[in-house]
């Protein structure tokens, strides 16, 4: 720190010199410097404005091509004129909205109902080999070979591998069984409803008794039970002999013994199965049941 020793005149105009001359000197300076740096700036840039304007630089891409490129895979809106957008609706989509609004009261959930229905319904083409299936086994089923009539407890004509599907007790009773071709096949249960899913598909087939199998009094000591029990043995000897499914086997409807099925499983990959009930008839229920 420089302390001044002069007249109050020589004080006055020393410190004139500092508030005017040095700050205005010091402000020429920095412009100076900073015309320099800007004449230093534009001849590096130089260069780069040549290549500007004969082409474009190797470093920077054209912009337009990445938002061609970006926007390819997107999907584009779709114009509709104002006769488009304006237009009375139909009356299949009048009846659609109002179906979507008295019976799932959402659009939401009719699109994830449908989306449901579309993963579990069968497609064409399974229903097509199903059908095929069905029809196979329909023809053999009505082409089972006649069995003279014996006593019910003379078993003797069925195979060694095949076992009746009933609890015989007591064994000794009386009557006889006379097997005869079914009077009817069908397909019933879901299948035939359009309600079977995947992916179990299981399709019931009932095989109906002919009459002339059952005699009177056939609802005493399990007779009835027992004929089904034996028809359904002897078609599943017949099935068996054929070799054309993967495995024939009986089962109960719902764990009960008196209610014996024939499980028939396709050859291959299959993933359908045939589950083929025996029964008389309402006319032989109503007597013997």
């Amino acid at each position: 720190m420089v302390l001044y020793t002069g007249s109050r005149k020589n004080l006055y105009v020393w410190l004139c010199w500092l508030h005017v001359v040095l700050p205005s000197a010091t402000r020429m300076a920095v412009g100076a410097g900073r015309r320099k740096m800007s004449e230093s700036d534009e001849g590096s840039k130089g260069p780069e404005k040549e290549g500007n304007q004969n082409g474009i630089h190797k470093r920077e891409k054209p912009r337009g091509k990445k938002r061609a490129s970006s926007s390819e895979g997107l999907l584009q809106p779709v114009k509709l004129g104002k006769s488009e957008l304006y237009k009375v609706p139909t009356n299949e989509e009048l009846s659609h909205l109002k179906e979507t609004e008295n019976l799932f009261h959402s659009n939401l959930l009719r699109l994830q109902i449908e989306e449901l229905l579309k993963e579990v319904t069968l497609k064409e083409k399974k229903k097509q080999r199903i059908d095929a299936f069905l029809h196979e086994i329909s023809a053999m089923l009505r082409n089972v070979p006649e069995l003279p009539a014996r006593d019910i407890t003379d078993q003797s004509w069925l195979p060694k591998g095949v076992k009746v599907p009933i609890l015989q007790v007591p064994f000794k009773v009386k009557g006889k069984f006379h097997f005869l071709p079914p009077a009817e096949v069908k397909v019933v249960g879901s299948y035939l409803l359009g309600t079977c899913i995947k992916p179990e598909v299981n399709v019931d087939v009932a095989v109906t008794m002919p009459k002339e199998v059952f005699q009177e009094k056939d609802n005493l000591n399990q007779r009835y039970h027992r004929k089904r029990a034996l028809y359904l043995a002897h078609l599943a000897q017949h099935l068996a002999e054929r070799n054309h499914f993967g495995s024939v086997a009986f089962a109960y409807a719902n764990g009960n013994h008196l209610k014996p099925l024939l499980l028939l499983q396709p050859q291959g990959k299959g993933v359908v199965g045939v589950h083929v009930w025996v029964w008389g008839g309402q006319s032989i229920l109503h007597t013997c049941c």
